[in-house]
Order: structure tokens, then C-alpha cells, then sequence
């Protein structure tokens, strides 16, 4: 396989991958704001504020971090030519990435607690 072949594959894995997790992943988070908001509407519930803020923050991880790597599989990247924007998009993406992990965490562990507690 040379390596002209493997770039071409790399292209289109990233095409078709980074555009399919985009269109899923926004559609999948834009229903669980929706389900969970109306859920919060109804009666007020921490762990569903804490799977709330997680939706959201994927949302945000999904609309930045994979819009500029699908930008930068068609285009030249302005972060590869500007220091600063490279570490503030990987520092914006694993802070996202951290707080969405984090309330999922909370959420198991709330829901552990109250199962236990409720026992």
C-alpha cells in the first residue's frame, strides 16, 4: 500500500466519520436538552441538571472540536500557522471534554447514592 493510497483512505474515513459523529452526536444531545428541559419544567431533579449541563457541554466539545478538524481535512488550518490557537483549542476541548465527564460522574454517583440511600 503506498502512502498516497493511505492518505486517500485518511481523507475519506475523515469525511465520512468526523461528518456522521457531528450530525449524530448534535442530533442525539439537542433531544436530551429537550427531553431533560421539559423533565426540569415538570419537577426540579439534580440529576437530570447534572445530565443537562453534560448534553450541553458535548454539544459545545462536538461544535467546535470536530467542525475545525473537518475544516482542516479540506483546508489549511489557521492553528497549524498560529501557536496560541492551537493550544487554546485543545485547552477548550479537554476542559469541555472534562466537564461533561464530570457530570456524568456525578449523575452515577448521585443515582447510587439515592438508590442506596432509598433502599
Amino acid at each position: 500500500m503506498s502512502t498516497s493510497t493511505i492518505y486517500a483512505v485518511r481523507q475519506q474515513l475523515g469525511y465520512y466519520g468526523i461528518s456522521t459523529l457531528l450530525i449524530t452526536g448534535n442530533i442525539g444531545n439537542i433531544f436530551l436538552i429537550l427531553i431533560l428541559g421539559r423533565a426540569l419544567k415538570q419537577h426540579s431533579n439534580s440529576c437530570s441538571i447534572y445530565l443537562l449541563v453534560a448534553s450541553i457541554a458535548n454539544l459545545f466539545v462536538l461544535n467546535t472540536v470536530l467542525i475545525s478538524t473537518f475544516y482542516g481535512l479540506i483546508h489549511r488550518e489557521p492553528i497549524n500557522l498560529y501557536n496560541v490557537l492551537c493550544k487554546l483549542r485543545w485547552y477548550g476541548g479537554n476542559t469541555l471534554f472534562t466537564i461533561s465527564r464530570s457530570c456524568s460522574k456525578f449523575y452515577f454517583i448521585l443515582k447510587l447514592f439515592l438508590y442506596l440511600l432509598l433502599k
